[in-house]
């Protein structure tokens, strides 16, 4: 039996509100992984692939951080960096989430063709 990425999200976080930022990570995530790969699983894998990005996006991974320095004449700003480290949405890694679908794609046997010649 498969299950959706929805599906996925609330059994791992069952309070997660079901939003329009989590569906439209979900239509990113979809284009992210192949369906022929993960066959039935490809549900779990996008649901696991959202949480892992909504992990990413709670620790401020890809977002600025506060302003370190503002200049006014000729306008200029910094930002500090909000995360250690060099961490971005592919470190599987640094989420449970991510670490999860490390696990399911290392558990997917994908046997090679047999060409006949």
């Amino acid at each position: 039996m498969s299950v959706t990425a929805l599906q996925t999200i609330t059994i791992y976080e069952p309070l997660r509100v079901i939003n329009e930022q989590v569906t439209g990570l979900i239509a990113i995530a979809e284009q992210d992984l192949a369906l022929s790969y993960f066959g039935n699983r490809y549900g779990e894998a996008v649901g696991l692939k959202v949480l892992h990005m909504l992990a990413c996006i709670a620790q401020g991974i890809g977002a600025a951080g506060p302003v370190i320095h503002e200049s006014e004449g000729q306008l200029s700003r910094t930002y500090a960096n909000p995360y250690r480290g060099n961490i971005t949405f592919d470190d599987l890694d640094s989420t449970f989430y991510g670490k999860q679908l490390k696990s399911l794609m290392k558990s997917i046997n994908i046997l090679p063709l047999n060409r006949m010649m």
